[in-house]
């Protein structure tokens, strides 16, 4: 199992950067920290007893679904087989924890145009461009080479658009 540990912090939105997408890399992650929650992971050994305990803050699911949708658009070069990772990060995200729209509500009180953005990308991902994201998701393992086009939809309109009627009431 491997587990990333990511350094973040706050910042001053007076201070973002002017493109969109490297404000929104600073404001997924320091979303993340505000709302991460401690948690307590516990392993053990295959071959002895001895366990090993860590524990740290974790961002929520959706925070993840976010700092996923914004890593997976800026991948280039030798991190292009990320993508497919980051894309299948988001879609069991959402598929696991957003049937009940909890990530959209979560997402729709971020802040600094958070949810909106995040609209935006998952409509690109998951809807727009689905069958580029189903090629990523086919160099990637069996698993993620079984999400099909509809599956990807599916899950990403669904979010997106519950997400949408949130931020319009």
């Amino acid at each position: 199992m491997h587990i990333d540990l990511i350094a973040v912090s706050d910042y001053d939105a007076a201070e973002l950067p002017d493109d969109v997408d490297d404000a929104m890399f600073v404001i997924t992650h320091a979303y993340g920290l505000a709302s991460a929650t401690w948690l307590t992971i516990e392993a053990q050994g295959t071959t002895d007893d001895l366990a090993t305990r860590a524990t740290a803050r974790v961002a929520t699911p959706a925070a993840l679904v976010a700092m996923k949708l914004r890593a997976m658009q800026q991948r280039r070069g030798g991190a292009l087989n990320k993508r497919a990772s980051d894309a299948y990060d988001a879609y069991r995200l959402l598929a696991a924890h957003d049937r009940d729209g909890s990530i959209a509500r979560e997402l729709a009180a971020a802040p600094d145009g958070l949810g909106a953005w995040c609209i935006t990308r998952a409509r690109d991902v998951f809807d727009t461009n689905a069958s580029q994201t189903r090629r990523w998701l086919a160099t990637g393992s069996p698993e993620m080479a079984a999400v099909s086009i509809d599956e990807l939809r599916t899950v990403g309109s669904l979010f997106a658009d519950v997400l949408g009627d949130l931020l319009l009431d």
